[in-house]
């Protein structure tokens, strides 16, 4: 699944960069992405920090009209 980078809080990722993640249930946590972040590292992160490139898209077309 792709998604936009829209906020750090602290991990090691970049804004606006487009990431390949796994959805990943956490039994404290819920819902989180496991991804390899800008240095290579595979770990789990929030999921409030991204957002999916699906919906980046719809939103984008309804601005345009289409």
């Amino acid at each position: 699944m792709k998604v936009k980078c829209i906020k750090t809080s602290g991990y090691i990722l970049t804004v606006g960069k487009i990431y390949n993640v796994e959805p990943y249930i956490n039994k404290i946590f819920g819902e989180e992405y496991y991804i390899i972040n800008d240095v290579g590292t595979e770990h789990t992160v929030e999921k409030y920090l991204f957002i999916d490139v699906d919906t980046l898209r719809n939103k984008k077309l309804e601005r345009l009209g289409i």
